[in-house]
C-alpha cells in the first residue's frame, strides 16, 4: 500500500495475480482427477522459486496447488463407496437448522469421532423424536451410511458438487436417535444454540404466512419455509438473490449503520472533538452491524465474502491508506479463496464478485449523476451478469431490471427495519409489534407486486444454455457495450452477440435425440425430433418431498427449450408416474397418453418429422394388470429403431412374441424393461428384439439390485452393449442413419464425481455403425 495522498494503495498488478490464482484453482477443480503428488511437489517448488518464472505463472500455480490441497483433504474424509450401506452409531452435534420433511427430518451433523467425515447430511423418513433437533444439541445417532453421490443430469443441479463444496463427506438415513452430552467445542455449540433460540423466539411471535417465511430467510438464512411458488416468483422476476443473504444484504445493513454512526459521530464531535472523527464512528458502527447480521445468518460463505470486503475497505479507510474499489474486491476474493478454496465451485462466488466488478467497470467509464447512475444500475447489472447466468443457470430473467428497480430500493429500507423490529420484539419493547407487523405487510406487498409482474410479463425467464465458446463471445460483447474502448463497439458487440446466441441447427427429418434422465430408481426419458418432444414417464415422487417431475424433468425440459407435445405414461406405478402432476402443471398444453382417461391401445400410431411412433401393447383383447399393462412404444426413423417397453415382464413379452409378425419387435436401441429386472428381458424376447444397445434406468446401489446380473448376461449373449443411469448418469443418444453417439453424463469426469465401476467403464462417447 501507499500512504494517503498518492493515487493508489495497491499496484494494479495485484488484481491480475489474484485472477491468475483463481484461474489456477478453476483449472484444478475441472480436471477429471487430482494430479499425482509428484506433480503437486513440482508445483510447490515452482511457487518457492518465483525468480525463474513470471509472477502470473507463480500465482496460477499457487492457486492450482492450494485448491488441490483442499480438494485432497476433502476427498480423504469422504465415506468410501466400499462401505456404502454400512450401519454405524456415533455421537454428533447438530448444525443449524434441522428441516421438517413431511413425516421426517433432514439435518447436518458434525461427528465427534475424528475418523468420520467432518460433516454428514442425515435424513429420517419418520419421526424419531419429539420436535426437531436443535442446533448445538448432541445426539447419539444410528445411521445407515451412504457415499456422497447423487443423480447426474445434463445442465441440472450437481448434488455431488454441492456436497463436495460444503465439506459434506457422507449422507445417511437416520435409523434411531437419542440425546447425549458433549463439550467438544463449547464456544461454537453455544453460538449455535444462541442463534437457534433467537430464531425460535421470533418464529413463535410471527403469524404463519408467506411473509413470515421471508423473514426467516432474510434474517437467519433459513429458506426451508419458502414454498415452491415463492421460489418460482423470485426466480422468474430475477430477484432470487434477495432470498440468499449475501453482499447486497450486508451492504444494506452496513450502509444504514454507517449513516447512523456518522450522525452519532457528528453529534459527539459537537460536544467533544477528541472523541474521534465522524467517519470513524460510521465505519465502527457499519462493521459492527454487518458482523452481527453475518452472525444471524450463520457466518455462511456468502455473508463472509461480503463481510471480508467490508473489513478490507474499513481497514483501508481507518488506517489512512487509499484503496480502489476494484482492488478491495480482488483482495476480498483472495481472502475468501485462501480460507475456503472450494468456494470457487459456487455460482454465488462468481455472481457476487462479478456483480460488484460490473458496477466498477461501468462506473469507471461513465460520467453520470446520482439519479442517472441509479437508473442505469439495474439494466447494467442484468446485462453484465447475463453471460454468467446463462452459463451457470441455463437461463436468465428478462424481467430482472424492472423487478429490481422496485425490489432493491424496497429491500434497502425493509431489511434494516426488519432487523430493528426483530430486536425490539426480542427485547419486548413497546413498538415491537407494530414495527414487525408493518414489515410483514410491506414484504407481502413486495411479493405480491413481483408475482403480478411475473404473471403479466410475456416471457419472464429466458431458457438458453451456452457452450464455452459462446460464453466467451457473449462476455466480450457485454464488455464492449458496458465500457467504450475506442472501438466501433456497437457493430462489433452486435456481431459477437449474434455469434454467441446463434441457434443450434435443428435435427434433420428422420432423426431423433433421446435422453434417459437419471431419476434414481424410476424412469423418465425425453425424445426430441426436429420440431416435437415426447416425454416417456416422469420419474418418482416421494413422501419426503422430493419430486422428480418438479426437480429434474421440468428443469431439463425448460433448459432444452421448446414446447412439450405429448406425455406417454407407460403405467401408473409410482416410480414412473409420481412426477406427472408437476410436469402437467408446467406444460398444461401437452397431451397425455397412458392414463385412465386416455389408455394405450395396440395399433395407435402417429408421425412427427418423418419419425414413426407405434403402440405395440397392451392389446384391447386382454385385461392386463400390474407391470404387464405397460404401454410398449416402438419408434423408428431413417435407418434406426427404438423400443420403449415400460415395465413389462415375461408374460407380456410372450404375448408380444405370439401376437406380432416376425421383425416387428426388432429395435436397434432398447430401453431395458422393468429396469433390468430378471422377471423381464427373456431370452426369446431379446432374440426377437436383437438390440445393439440397451439403456437401463435404475437407482445406484438400490435394494432392488437392478439391473440383475442374469439379465446383463443375456444382453452379453446377444452381443448388445448396455449402459445404466445408475453407473453413468443420464444417457443422451443421437439417432440417425449414420454413426450415432451415446453420451453418458458421467463421462465428463470431475474430481468430486463418483466414477463408473471398472467393469462398465468404456471409452466415451461411443459410436455405433448401423447396418
Amino acid at each position: 500500500m501507499e500512504p494517503a495522498g498518492r493515487n493508489t494503495a495497491v499496484r494494479g498488478d495485484l488484481r491480475g495475480l489474484i485472477l491468475a490464482a483463481l484461474a489456477g484453482a478453476l483449472v484444478l477443480l475441472h480436471l477429471p482427477a487430482l494430479p499425482h503428488v509428484g506433480w503437486m511437489l513440482v508445483g510447490v517448488l515452482i511457487v518457492l522459486l518465483p525468480s525463474i518464472v513470471r509472477p502470473l505463472a507463480v500465482s496460477f500455480v499457487f492457486g492450482f496447488v492450494w485448491a488441490a490441497l483442499a480438494a485432497n483433504t476433502q476427498l480423504e474424509h469422504r465415506w468410501p463407496i466400499a462401505r456404502h450401506g454400512e450401519q454405524l452409531a456415533f455421537e454428533a452435534v447438530v448444525e443449524p437448522f434441522a428441516e421438517s420433511t413431511g413425516n421426517g427430518t433432514r439435518l447436518i451433523v458434525r461427528p465427534l469421532d475424528a475418523a468420520l467425515p467432518a460433516r454428514i447430511r442425515l435424513t429420517a423418513y419418520q419421526r424419531l423424536m419429539e420436535g426437531l433437533p436443535t442446533a448445538g444439541q448432541c445426539l447419539l445417532v444410528d445411521v445407515r451410511m451412504r457415499a456422497p453421490t447423487g443423480r447426474l443430469n445434463p445442465g441440472l443441479f450437481d448434488y455431488e458438487a454441492w456436497l463436495f463444496r460444503e465439506g459434506i463427506g457422507a449422507v445417511g438415513t437416520l435409523q434411531a436417535v437419542d440425546s447425549c452430552s458433549s463439550d467438544a467445542n463449547p464456544i461454537r455449540d453455544r453460538y449455535f444454540r444462541w442463534r437457534q433460540h433467537w430464531r425460535d423466539q421470533l418464529i413463535e411471535r410471527l403469524p404463519a404466512s408467506d411473509a413470515a417465511a421471508l423473514v426467516r430467510a432474510l434474517l437467519f438464512a433459513d429458506r426451508s419455509a419458502l414454498s415452491a411458488g415463492q421460489w418460482q416468483v423470485f426466480r422468474d422476476s430475477g430477484t432470487a438473490h434477495l432470498m440468499a443473504i449475501s453482499g447486497l444484504h450486508i451492504g444494506f445493513v452496513a450502509l444504514a449503520a454507517y449513516l447512523l454512526g456518522l450522525s452519532l459521530g457528528r453529534l459527539l464531535n459537537f460536544f467533544s472533538p477528541r472523541l474521534g472523527a465522524a467517519p470513524r464512528w460510521g465505519w465502527i458502527c457499519s462493521v459492527s452491524a454487518a458482523t452481527g447480521y453475518a452472525a444471524l445468518a450463520g457466518f455462511s460463505v456468502p455473508t463472509l465474502r461480503a463481510l471480508t470486503m467490508l473489513l478490507v475497505l474499513a481497514a483501508a479507510q481507518l488506517s489512512g491508506w487509499r484503496l480502489r474499489g476494484s482492488q478491495a474486491l480482488a483482495i476480498a476474493a483472495l481472502i475468501v479463496f485462501l480460507l475456503w478454496p472450494l468456494s470457487v465451485l459456487s455460482a454465488g462466488f462468481w455472481m457476487s464478485f462479478a456483480a460488484v466488478a460490473v458496477i466498477f467497470w461501468f462506473m469507471g467509464g461513465q460520467r453520470l449523476n446520482r439519479w442517472q447512475s441509479w437508473f442505469w444500475l439495474q439494466p447494467v447489472l442484468a446485462l453484465g451478469l447475463l453471460p454468467l447466468s446463462l452459463w451457470l443457470f441455463g437461463g436468465s430473467s428478462l424481467l430482472a431490471p424492472l423487478a429490481n428497480w422496485l425490489a432493491v430500493p424496497a429491500m434497502s429500507v425493509l431489511l434494516p427495519l426488519l432487523m430493528l423490529a426483530a430486536l425490539a420484539q426480542l427485547l419486548h419493547l413497546p413498538l415491537s409489534d407494530p414495527l414487525m407487523n408493518g414489515s410483514l405487510w410491506a414484504l407481502q406487498c413486495l411479493q405480491s407486486a413481483l408475482a403480478a409482474a411475473v404473471e403479466r410479463f410475456p416471457l419472464p425467464w429466458l431458457h438458453l444454455g451456452l457452450g464455452a465458446w459462446s460464453l466467451l463471445a457473449l462476455l466480450a460483447a457485454v464488455l464492449l457495450l458496458l465500457r467504450p474502448m475506442g472501438l466501433p463497439r456497437w457493430p462489433l458487440a452486435g456481431l459477437l452477440a449474434v455469434a454467441a446466441l446463434w441457434p443450434k441447427p435443428d435435427l434433420p427429418h428422420g432423426q431423433a435425440e433421446l435422453t434417459v434422465l437419471d431419476v434414481g430408481q424410476g424412469s423418465a426419458a425425453v425424445l426430441r425430433t426436429r420440431s416435437h418432444r415426447l416425454l416417456i414417464d416422469a420419474g418418482p415422487a416421494y413422501p419426503s418431498g422430493f419430486d422428480s417431475g418438479e426437480m429434474l424433468v421440468v428443469p431439463f425440459l425448460r433448459q432444452q427449450g421448446g414446447d412439450l407435445d405429448q406425455i406417454l405414461v407407460s403405467h401408473g406405478d409410482h416410480d414412473h408416474s409420481g412426477g406427472l402432476p408437476a410436469v402437467r402443471k408446467a406444460y398444461p398444453q401437452a397431451g397425455v397418453l397412458g392414463d385412465e382417461e386416455h389408455p394405450c391401445r395396440a395399433g395407435q400410431s402417429w408421425q412427427w418429422d418423418a419419425v414413426q411412433f407405434e403402440i405395440l401393447h397392451p392389446s384391447g383383447s386382454a385385461a392386463w394388470r400390474g407391470n404387464n399393462r405397460s404401454c410398449v412404444l416402438r419408434v423408428s426413423g431413417n435407418g434406426w429403431s427404438l423400443l420403449l417397453p415400460g415395465d413389462i415382464e415375461a408374460a407380456a413379452e410372450q404375448a408380444l412374441l405370439q401376437g406380432l409378425p416376425p421383425g416387428r419387435l426388432q429395435a436397434d436401441v432398447l430401453l431395458a424393461p422393468h429396469h433390468g429386472s430378471r422377471t423381464s428381458s427373456t431370452e426369446a424376447w431379446l432374440q426377437a428384439v436383437a438390440p445393439k444397445l440397451v439403456l437401463i434406468s435404475a437407482g445406484w446401489q438400490h435394494h432392488y439390485g437392478h439391473p440383475h446380473a442374469e439379465v446383463l448376461q443375456r444382453y452379453a449373449q446377444q452381443d448388445a452393449a448396455w449402459r445404466s443411469t445408475a453407473e453413468h448418469g443420464a444417457l443422451s443418444l443421437r439417432l440417425s442413419d449414420g454413426p450415432w453417439q451415446l453420451q453418458p453424463e458421467r463421462s465428463e469426469r470431475r474430481i468430486w464425481r463418483r466414477a463408473p465401476l471398472e467393469t462398465t467403464e468404456v471409452s466415451l462417447p461411443m459410436q455405433y455403425e448401423l447396418d
